[in-house]
Formats: structure tokens, C-alpha cells, sequence
């Protein structure tokens, strides 16, 4: 019977044993994410909703890079993870900047510096603060990111 089976018990042991490190691990949604790769199911989103957002909140006249703090030009914005998609394989809010095409295509995947880390986490407590009940599900995201401190144990987690 074990043999017959072995195909199945392997998946499900596999998977307890993901939740299991899920409670210990720093990279949110362990679980999710074997299960999408297993599946090839992972994909990047469209950032295009997140990046009205950020400009909508964030920027008067002038929109300024995260990193540089240039003034961009509308045509020139891009929406950067700071914390690389490839690492954490979401695309939420309290981890999404607005840059350069420039700025986003140099930095590639590279891990960001503790500086980015502590300027993302003054934006997102800014961002929490200026949603309203339209955002819900963003400021739940921001909010959980915040009280589990998401971002310093990613970064720990990136640097070893």
C-alpha cells in the first residue's frame, strides 16, 4: 500500500513539513510558494495598481526616486521590490517603491542595504497611516508587515 501511495504521502509530508517552517522561517508564505513552484504557478503581477497608489500618496508635483531622491519624470517610473521579487515571490505594497528605470534596471537583484530598509519602513508606516477604508487590503498588508517587522528579518535573512 505504501508503494501505492508514495507519490501522495511524499506531497503531504512535504507540505506539513512547510508549514511546520513556516512558523519559524522569516520568508512569508513558505507553503504557498513550494506549492506555486512545484506547479509552476509562480508569476510576477502587474504592478501598474500599486504604482497609482504609491504616486497617488506620495508625490505633489514631484515625484522623487526612493533611492537617489532625483526628481523622475513621468515617463521614466518604474516600481521596484526592494526586497527582491525572486526572494520573497510576492508583490505587496510594503515592499514596492517608486524609482528609475534606471535605478530599477542597475539594481537588478541585488539585496538592498540596511539604509533602504529603514527609509522603507518610515515610508510604510507613512503609507499606513495616510490609507483610508478604500485600501483595506493594503493597509491590512502594511499593517502585518509592520507588527511582524517583515522587512528587518527578510534583510537578515538575505544578508545570513
Amino acid at each position: 500500500m505504501l508503494k501505492d501511495y508514495v507519490f501522495v504521502l511524499s506531497k503531504l509530508l512535504n507540505y506539513k513539513w512547510a508549514q511546520l517552517l513556516e512558523k519559524y522561517n522569516l520568508a512569508p508564505n513558505i507553503v504557498n510558494k513550494i506549492n506555486a513552484a512545484a506547479e509552476r504557478k509562480i508569476r510576477r503581477k502587474s504592478l501598474t495598481k500599486y504604482k497609482r497608489l504609491l504616486l497617488e500618496f506620495y508625490h505633489d508635483d514631484e515625484i522623487r526616486d526612493f533611492y537617489t531622491g532625483e526628481i523622475i519624470d513621468k515617463n521614466d517610473i518604474h516600481i521596484d521590490h526592494v526586497i527582491p521579487w525572486s526572494f520573497v515571490y510576492t508583490d505587496e505594497i510594503w515592499n514596492l517603491v517608486v524609482t528609475k528605470a534606471t535605478t530599477n534596471l542597475q539594481k537588478n537583484n541585488k539585496p538592498p542595504t540596511k539604509c533602504d530598509i529603514e527609509k522603507l519602513n518610515a515610508r510604510n508606516l507613512e503609507l499606513y497611516q495616510k490609507l483610508d477604508t478604500h485600501h483595506s487590503n493594503h493597509k491590512r498588508a502594511i499593517a502585518y508587515s509592520i507588527e511582524n517587522k517583515l522587512l528587518d528579518k527578510l534583510y537578515i535573512n538575505m544578508k545570513g
